[in-house]
């Protein structure tokens, strides 16, 4: 992304952080970060309400994604597009409730309920990204949306940054993750010790002993992680779950209780975050797999996420929940991309992921099956962006072996010219570029409401409409100026 095509990071008078001296803040706050390596979690595993665990159990075989021509105004490629709701689960909604009646195949592929995904996981954030302006309530918006109530918000206990937004349709439950969005989180973010949480989450036992707890500088050297079977988790992210997971629960289980009777037996959860957010809803998600069962959960789709498990985690995730689990990416977007974010972890799932090319008016639109992740997947497409590219310095696959630790993880937050493309405009305005009018007129007039724009900064997803300065763009050439 060129100069032209970068965010107001660094053009916006009225941005405080974007006007400080970014890496000098940043120096200052890491000093502030202890290394972690202390004690793990003492919080006692919550468990979801028996009667709930019960009713969410009754049994619901989940049905494989049908045809791309049976959902609606799902995109075959062909441009052409159906304002009918043929696909939908009953049939019927107003044409703006877009998320009223959701298809199985919501989460299997790159349709036009990706979109709305995002937008969803962007009002997950209160207030804006990086201006700290708080939001318009996102209550309106979801209800013409096809919402039944207004969302309830869950907190995280002691941790002001991480919520969920929580709400249900006519016979689905939505749960919007937050993103990390303040340097209230840093320290959390920092973290990024390993849990072994196999029976928390179901998994079989580790068939060897547990490597010992040792300091993160300690496992740069000893490598206790070259067991690509070993089931662990980031700490900081399991940590906030346990610190979620009741009132979650509680709160999903009477949104399912409000349903029509009827419609109760075949509801179905779907869990969507951006960045961090991304991160519980993988966690939340295989969680539910196990209170629930899988066929209860619809869909993951994880936008600009981080990884949040190890490579014996994504393997079991996706016995599970794989096929119904869809990560969208844009372009150089530092979560992902960098090794040193990636050391040890791997993505469950399929992906797709939008890479600018230079000279092209149009990303490149790349596939990833289940099962495979890469650092960086718009490489050689998409000119890496530092002065030294990690993954030729070093083993690739040496490095998917190391353990995080917290230094790289906070100073990728000080390169700006990879870190602009985490935000979800970018992404948001790349997904529209690439569906056109396979986007279909339905989810079209659902993503124009104005009650939708509950942000008037060009870093939110839906903006004003015809705001020229929010534009975005996949190449300079495309581009008439700043946005």
């Amino acid at each position: 992304m060129t100069e032209a095509c970068r965010p107001l990071l660094t053009a916006r008078s009225d941005n405080p952080v974007a006007a400080a001296p970014v890496r000098v803040v940043l120096a200052l706050l890491l000093l502030a970060v202890p290394w972690p390596g202390g004690p793990r979690p003492t919080a006692a595993m919550p468990t979801a309400p028996p009667a709930w665990r019960a009713s969410m159990r009754a049994p619901l075989p989940r049905p494989p994604p049908p045809p791309p021509s049976r959902d609606h105004d799902r995109g075959s490629g062909s441009g052409s597009s159906n304002s009918s709701c043929s696909g939908c689960r009953g049939g019927g909604a107003p044409p703006a409730a877009l998320l009223a009646d959701l298809p199985a195949s919501a989460a299997a592929d790159l349709g036009p309920y990706a979109p709305a995904f995002l937008a969803l996981s962007d009002m997950a954030y209160p207030r804006d990204h990086v201006a700290g302006t708080p939001r318009r309530d996102p209550g309106p918006c979801l209800a013409a949306w096809g919402a039944a109530a207004p969302p309830t918000e869950i907190w995280a206990p002691g941790d002001p940054e991480r919520r969920a937004l929580v709400f249900r349709t006519r016979r689905d439950v939505i749960v919007a993750f937050r993103g990390m969005s303040g340097a209230g989180s840093f320290q959390n973010y920092a973290d990024v010790a390993p849990e072994y949480a196999a029976d928390y989450f179901g998994a079989p036992p580790p068939g060897a002993p547990l490597p010992p707890e040792l300091r993160l500088a300690e496992y740069r050297t000893r490598r206790p992680f070259a067991d690509s079977d070993l089931f662990w988790v980031l700490r900081r992210d399991y940590s906030v779950l346990l610190l979620l997971e009741d009132a979650l629960t509680r709160a999903v289980a009477a949104l399912v209780a409000q349903m029509d009777p009827a419609d109760r037996p075949n509801h179905r959860i779907w869990l969507t975050g951006h960045s961090s957010g991304g991160a519980l809803s993988q966690l939340f998600a295989l969680r539910l797999a196990l209170l629930a069962g899988p066929g209860r959960v619809g869909g993951v789709l994880l936008f600009n996420s981080d990884r949040v498990g190890s490579a014996g985690f994504a393997a079991f995730y996706d016995t599970l929940l794989g096929p119904v689990t869809t990560r969208f990416g844009y372009g150089l977007e530092n979560a992902n991309l960098v090794s040193n974010m990636a050391m040890g972890l791997r993505f469950p799932g399929r992906a797709y992921w939008l890479c600018p090319v230079e000279g092209r008016p149009l990303e490149q639109l790349v596939t990833l099956p289940l099962g495979e992740d890469h650092v960086n997947v718009c490489k050689g497409l998409t000119p890496f962006p530092r002065s030294t590219d990690m993954e030729t310095e070093d083993d690739v696959d040496r490095r998917w072996r190391i353990p995080l630790y917290p230094y790289p993880v906070m100073s990728t937050f000080a390169e700006w010219s990879s870190f602009s493309h985490h935000f979800p405009q970018l992404l948001f305005d790349a997904l529209l570029r690439h569906l056109g009018e396979s986007l279909g007129p339905h989810a079209a007039a659902a993503l124009r409401l104005p009650e939708c724009v509950v942000s008037d900064r060009c870093a939110a997803a839906l903006r004003p409409q015809g705001d020229t300065r929010c534009r975005s763009c996949a190449d300079h050439s495309t581009c008439t100026g700043e946005f």
